[in-house]
């Protein structure tokens, strides 16, 4: 019978030195309990006979029958066994008939207390999941592979710290692709790989599970203590008992014609030596307890620290563990600490970080790679990676890439390996609060020129970002409550997608040359730092509940460029504007009429108020003789003044969606224009003059009440029909030639 029953062998990891001593010593103490138990039922315990045919002082005085008593008749007496097995019940002090039964009882305390541990539900389950982890951890191929490149480094470190006056720093540097190559070739298998991020989860989750509580601890402390008690108890009373175990024994029986009987019991002398070999062993037990106890309350136990380790391998991040983690790590140390250094490989950062790298480059080859490269609407070279931990080694080799776009990857490091792609000059980061490299910086600091970043909370937005003294243009998408954009000193362009309520401070310090805020239709109530901004040429307020022009934009004496689209203005004649304006933006808003002011922007050339509500339009705004582009469609016009011929150099001309009857003739002296756009207004006829634009490419007149076309549209000699949007019927009635000039590609 072992004291290891239904323990699995595993479990043994778990058990210091002192816990398999006692373990043998609880086995030779079942077996003299066994042995004391065999005896008892195997031996005669007591022979009897007449205390006048034996010289037994014990027998006192006796009758002169008892005396004239012979041995000879004893033989012939039947009640003997009788007079045995009474005297045995009778007679025998109750610890000499037990004491077998008492040291096997005592016994099974020991042996429960071994394996109470193991057994109740509240610690066997962690501890089952303990070994089965650590055995898993020390089988791993990943943890040979990481433990190998650190004594890779350090020999090969330490080799050339004594041959040269290199530091420890250079000398890594001029290492890093020496120990590379040697590594690399014991190959990681895919399946191996993904085998070891399983298992770094598995630790991840159970440290959490585990590192809550010290159950475990207090198990043991508590099953410890029981067994002190049990020996100081058997010691004490074994002591004092077996003094009561004698070898002769009085029996006072009348039978026939005798009043007492002299007995010996034959397992006296036998139990005696059991009982006193059982004491000796528990003695022993004793100690190993003390020991044990000791051990206990003079060792931090409730912590374990990886510091050496830390020291002599290459994993400067290996956390120290708490509680029944820290316990059972203790534990497996007295067992083998080579357990612990194994172990110590999936609690490191930087080693998941390694194995999450090579898993990358075992998945990533040229031709998937090839997949996720485009050319963009700039003719650059562009890489897309989605949800990766890393990035890819090979990436690395792309010399030409000059756009890389990081998606979804909350956990990415930007090695220092990306100071290879000489040509990159934009990055986009969506949901990807990346960290990076000293060496990785250093690099963007110089050649990063744009920069993408979406998040949905500011504090996804990476700190180094403020590091980027060479930026131009910065895109920020997401809910910006805070923002520190550092010494962006060269930052020009800046896009502003969220919920501003107002322009930040941080913002304003910067002198930019755009600034873009589409705001999602949340209101921008304050925007006065924005006059600070004074070199400022073009500013964007897209969606932002605007029901005014803020006065602050007036202060803008450079703005060239005003974007106010998707907002609430019901008028624009806030002004002065600045005077150098060359565009104006005015989409999607509510404006009913364009007010007479608009003629003090002498320089503007594009007008946009498309999507308005627009019902008339001053005579001024013929004045801005600079206008190339006019955007009055989608709104409710009737009219277009014959002012319209001032404007010489425009080019582009939209009423689209309107109430308009006539075209003026004066339109069509606009010798410079390229695109008209009439369609869905109340046209019945279209000017013969229209021959007069010989620049014109586009014409839209679909979705009026035209019955024909004229046959001057043969004189404009740059349409075509990809450019000429009518119904078809308009179009089939036109002369043979017309049509023929005009489907010629």
């Amino acid at each position: 019978m072992l004291p290891t029953i239904k323990t699995r062998l595993e479990k043994h990891i778990l058990k210091p030195w002192w816990d398999t001593f006692t373990d043998y010593i609880s086995i030779f103490m079942m077996i003299i309990s066994a042995f004391g138990i065999f005896l008892q039922n195997t031996r005669e315990n007591m022979t009897c006979m007449p205390c006048g045919s034996v010289d037994n002082k014990q027998c006192g005085t006796l009758s002169a029958k008892d005396a004239a008593f012979s041995t000879q008749n004893v033989s012939i007496i039947p009640w003997d066994v009788y007079a045995s097995n009474f005297c045995y019940e009778q007679s025998v002090h109750w610890f000499g008939k037990y004491a077998p039964y008492l040291l096997i009882f005592h016994t099974l305390v020991f042996v429960t207390c071994s394996q109470f541990l193991f057994t109740i539900p509240c610690t066997s389950s962690n501890l089952d999941k303990f070994v089965s982890i650590l055995l898993e951890c020390n089988d791993s191929p990943w943890t040979t592979k990481a433990l190998s490149e650190t004594v890779v480094g350090e020999s090969d470190l330490a080799t050339y710290e004594k041959k040269n006056t290199w530091s420890e720093e250079e000398a890594r540097m001029h290492l890093r692709q020496r120990t590379k190559s040697r590594i690399e070739t014991k190959i990681l298998g895919r399946k191996d790989g993904e085998q070891a991020k399983a298992l770094f989860e598995k630790v991840k989750k159970f440290r959490m599970k585990v590192e809550k509580g010290d159950v475990i601890y207090l198990v043991y402390i508590c099953q410890t203590i029981v067994k002190i008690l049990n020996v100081v108890l058997l010691i004490i009373y074994l002591a004092y008992y077996v003094k009561f175990i004698e070898f002769n024994v009085v029996c006072p029986l009348k039978v026939a014609s005798y009043s007492s009987l002299s007995c010996i019991n034959t397992s006296a002398y036998p139990f005696k030596f059991l009982i006193l070999a059982y004491v000796l062993l528990g003695v022993l037990y004793g100690f190993s307890c003390l020991y044990t106890v000791s051990w206990m309350f003079n060792r931090p136990l409730k912590t374990y620290s990886f510091e050496a380790i830390r020291e002599e391998s290459s994993y400067r991040d290996i956390p120290d563990m708490m509680n029944d983690f820290a316990f059972m790590l203790h534990l497996t140390d007295q067992y083998d600490p080579l357990y612990t250094e194994r172990f110590a490989v999936f609690l490191s950062e930087s080693s998941e970080k390694r194995l999450r790298q090579l898993n990358l480059d075992n998945e990533w080859k040229p031709e998937r790679l090839s997949q996720h490269m485009i050319t963009n609407r700039q003719g650059k070279l562009e890489l897309q990676l989605f949800k990766l931990t890393g990035m890819p080694n090979i990436v690395f080799e792309l010399k030409e890439l000059e756009v890389l776009k990081l998606v979804l990857s909350p956990f990415l490091i930007i090695p220092s390996h990306i100071l290879q792609l000489s040509n990159l000059t934009e990055m986009w980061l969506c949901h990807t609060p990346a960290e990076i490299e000293d060496q990785a910086l250093a690099f963007l600091i110089e050649n990063l020129k744009t920069l993408h970043v979406t998040f949905s909370d500011y504090k996804e937005i990476p700190k180094w970002i403020g590091s980027l003294k060479n930026l131009n243009e910065l895109h920020l998408t997401g809910n910006l409550g805070f923002i520190e954009l550092g010494d962006l000193k060269m930052l020009k362009v800046l896009y502003l997608k969220n919920n501003l309520s107002k322009l930040p401070q941080a913002v304003a310090d910067l002198q930019l040359q755009k600034l873009s805020i589409r705001n999602n239709g949340t209101k921008l109530t304050t925007i006065d730092s924005i006059k600070k901004m004074t070199k400022l040429m073009e500013l964007e307020l897209v969606a932002c509940s605007l029901d005014h022009i803020p006065s602050a934009i007036f202060s803008l004496n450079n703005l060239r460029e005003l974007d106010l689209k998707y907002n609430k203005l019901t008028a624009f004649d806030q002004f002065p504007l600045p005077r150098r304006l060359v565009c104006l933006k005015l989409w999607h808003n509510n404006i009913t009429y364009i007010p007479n002011e608009i003629g003090r922007l002498a320089k503007l050339q594009r007008l946009y108020v498309s999507n308005n509500k627009i019902e008339r339009i001053s005579e001024e705004l013929f004045s801005c003789l600079n206008l190339q582009i006019l955007d009055l469609s989608h709104n409710k016009l009737t009219s277009i003044s014959a002012n319209v011929g001032r404007l010489q150099k425009l080019q582009h001309f939209a009423v689209t969606a309107n109430m308009i009857e006539i075209l003026p003739e004066e339109l069509f002296k606009c010798k410079r224009l390229q695109t008209l756009r009439a369609g869905n207004n109340c046209l019945q006829t279209l000017p013969l003059s229209v021959q007069e634009l010989s620049m014109l490419s586009e014409l839209q007149l679909k979705g009026n009440l035209l019955d024909r076309l004229p046959v001057e549209l043969s004189e404009c000699r740059l349409l075509r029909r990809s450019g000429l949007v009518v119904e078809d019927f308009l179009f089939n009635m036109l002369p043979p030639e017309v049509k023929e000039q005009i489907s010629v590609s």
